[in-house]
């Protein structure tokens, strides 16, 4: 606990970035677009998961939505108390910060059985998903036009969480300069 309350006293930044505020904010900024893509991810395969809940388990299309939700719920369990860590980082108690530091290294432990869940079923289906994919059934036409569509939609999206977490990073910056004066 004495470590982490003086690197509060010593520089606004946590300690690994060593007192350089360009890898802080570069760092709050891309965490913050990750966690938001990841959880877009998630919610949208975990809904189809549920909307197609009578398909066979061990169906290619399953196998490919359960490794989508598992990378990004790996994702959002690996960047989001990282990104806690860094947003709270000089604004909260240090005892505080330092119970965080350890939720983030059990976070981190918990995200190693997703990982590993997501890869035993990557390992089990890919023959079964490559083989779906060399030899797709003829259902209909694909509408790139309304893929086009959602495409832009999602471009926008990105655009706008980038530029919502450039505008949080500033935001803490701003935090730091009024503290420092």
């Amino acid at each position: 606990m004495r470590n982490i309350a003086t690197a509060q006293i010593a520089s606004p930044y946590p300690p690994s970035f060593q007192g350089d505020g360009t890898f802080y904010f570069a760092t709050l900024e891309s965490s913050g677009v990750v966690i938001v893509l990841a959880m877009v991810v998630l919610v949208k395969y975990l809904s189809q998961l549920y909307k197609d809940r009578s398909a066979k388990f061990n169906s290619a299309v399953t196998s490919f939505r359960l490794i989508l939700v598992l990378l990004s719920f790996n994702a959002v369990m690996a960047k989001l108390p990282d990104w806690l860590y860094l947003i709270s980082f000089g604004t909260v108690d240090p005892l505080w910060s330092q119970t965080f530091l350890t939720v983030k290294r059990s976070a981190d432990s918990l995200a190693q059985f997703t990982w590993m869940a997501m890869a035993t079923i990557i390992i089990a289906s890919a023959p079964q998903i490559i083989y779906a994919l060399k030899h797709p059934m003829i259902t209909g036409t694909f509408n790139f036009q309304a893929q086009k569509s959602s495409m832009k939609e999602m471009a926008f999206f990105i655009i706008f969480i980038t530029i919502f977490s450039a505008l949080a990073a500033v935001a803490k910056y701003y935090e730091f300069a009024l503290a420092a004066h």
